[in-house]
């Protein structure tokens, strides 16, 4: 899944906050490029992954990315993104 390998990337980067916890980039616009959704899903998408726990956004401040934080494994992450998937379907 590219959301691990980003966080692979981000791992050969150090990209670590001060608690030590790996970190990810991604704007809404590349979310929106790698899903095929527009704005208003990505952000839905987001946000239900929230709800399940295994995404934490952090706001950075103006005209910067915010840190994604990818909690779980790729199996319990894939069956977020079917939920996530089927809700948009509905």
């Amino acid at each position: 899944m590219f959301i691990f390998d980003r966080r692979t990337l981000s791992i050969q980067n150090k990209w670590n906050d001060k608690n030590g916890d790996v970190f990810v980039y991604f704007t809404n616009k590349q979310l929106m490029s790698l899903l095929n959704y527009d704005e208003k899903n990505v952000i839905k998408a987001k946000r239900d992954l929230q709800d399940f726990g295994l995404l934490k956004e952090v706001q950075q401040g103006v005209n910067q990315p915010n840190r994604l934080y990818i909690y779980g494994t790729g199996k319990n992450i894939g069956q977020g993104l079917e939920k996530v998937q089927s809700i948009k379907t509905e």
